[in-house]
């Protein structure tokens, strides 16, 4: 073992500090590019209804579809990115997730994508933005989308193309309906944006409409993801507004709506009951919801709850007396000076998670009303080093020039240190 602690810092943590996760630029390039071919073939079978082999010329005509659908899942995605970045936590750009076409099954080309954050959140702040962000900038363009489709509906002479014998009376009598949900958005949507003296497609048809398929698809996922269960975004956005109890008994009501819903949709499928009742599918989502993502969202050791205007959506950034008192309580019940069997590196590097989620709350205007907080720290640390090296336990003055003095060879060794607008006594 490095015999001082400078050796220590040296020889250990300094590496670590220089090691950089980066992305793997040709692994999200190339799952972008095959899921924008994997898409752009389901686009040719929605909007066709032909199977392949294609020609270029047919897959030109999967191309609204296709660039609708990145769209919608690029905006996702980068929302919750760009909301990680703001708020210093480290994420991977996204991966998307190709889905193959596979004949005779329903297909759009995609399940989505995903980022992962390269660190624990230990911030409601944080968390509640990276979750939001995400729904939100996706929700915004995927109504773009639908207004874009519900404008521009093409004539009849479109569905005839596909379905010469559309209107016929023997039409699909014989045949597989396959028949997408009307939701209360989309409806109003329609009723707002198209022309009513026009021919406007059943939703038995819709997904013959690439831009209005691909919004209804944008709908459907954003409402998933939504929903307050475990680590979906409505499960981080739940858990960040209504803390951990709360937000455990909002994901089992959801879970159980989700399986009563499908349950009965089965049900009135299989016996023709013709209740119009549910849909087997939410049935199976919720069985996913609840042997894989799990309905309890795991901790986030930040005891401040959200302030009113974020609950809307605001900002607050300001730290009040009482918030204050909380992180005091946390240091508190984390009991630093307790930790003597750790070097001063394992102690930063136990605090730090915590010091940047309070940080990334609290310092985004208002940085220097955290000093009371850090001042706080520092004595902490003090009583650490008390505990931990004989020769300052009996003097608190030794203590704190010891401190001051690591500061100063050491100035990001805690991630409060490197700001100067935090005037602390170390």
């Amino acid at each position: 073992m490095p015999e001082s602690f400078i050796d220590f810092f040296k020889s250990s943590f300094r590496p670590k500090l220089k090691e950089k996760k980066k992305d793997n630029y040709l692994l999200h390039i190339g799952l972008f590019i095959v899921t924008f071919i994997t898409t752009t073939i389901a686009g040719v079978e929605w909007t066709t209804g032909k199977l392949g082999p294609y020609e270029i010329e047919s897959l030109l005509k999967g191309l609204p579809y296709s660039i609708s659908i990145m769209v919608i899942i690029s905006f996702h995605e980068f929302g919750h990115y760009f909301a990680a970045r703001y708020h210093s936590i480290s994420a991977t750009l996204p991966y998307y997730i190709p889905f193959p076409p596979i004949s005779y099954l329903i297909n759009f080309g995609t399940m989505g994508a995903v980022i992962r954050t390269r660190q624990r959140i230990y911030s409601r702040k944080a968390m509640f933005d990276i979750g939001v962000a995400g729904p939100l900038s996706g929700f915004a363009v995927c109504l773009v989308i639908l207004i874009y489709g519900f404008i521009n509906v093409p004539g009849i002479d479109y569905i005839l193309s596909i379905h010469p014998d559309y209107f016929e009376p023997e039409f699909g009598k014989n045949g597989l309906s396959l028949v997408f949900g009307d939701s209360i958005l989309f409806t109003s949507l329609k009723a707002i944006f198209t022309d009513h003296s026009k021919y406007f497609p059943p939703m038995t048809e819709i997904y013959h409409y690439p831009f209005l398929c691909a919004g209804w698809f944008g709908l459907l996922i954003t409402s998933m993801n939504m929903i307050p269960v475990g680590q979906l975004d409505g499960g981080h956005i739940a858990y960040t507004m209504f803390g951990e109890e709360n937000s455990y008994k909002v994901s089992v009501i959801a879970f159980l709506i989700l399986f009563v819903v499908g349950l009965v949709g089965i049900v009135d499928g299989a016996l023709e009951l013709g209740l119009g009742i549910g849909w087997g599918g939410w049935l199976f989502w919720s069985l996913i919801l609840y042997f894989i993502i799990k309905l309890k969202h795991p901790p986030v050791p930040d005891p401040v709850p959200l302030s009113k205007g974020r609950m809307f959506l605001g900002y607050d950034c300001a730290i009040s007396i009482s918030s204050r008192k909380r992180i005091a309580d946390k240091l508190e019940e984390l009991n630093v000076n307790k930790l003597s069997f750790k070097s001063i590196v394992g102690v930063a590097q136990y605090l730090n998670p915590m010091i940047r989620g309070w940080i990334n709350y609290y310092g985004k205007f208002k940085m220097y009303e955290l000093t009371k907080v850090f001042r706080l720290l520092s004595q902490r640390l003090v009583w650490w080093a008390r505990k931990r090296y004989k020769r300052y336990k009996t003097s608190i003055r030794k203590g704190y020039k010891w401190l001051a003095s690591i500061r100063k060879q050491f100035p990001n060794l805690f991630y409060h240190w490197q700001f100067s607008q935090i005037n602390v006594v170390a």
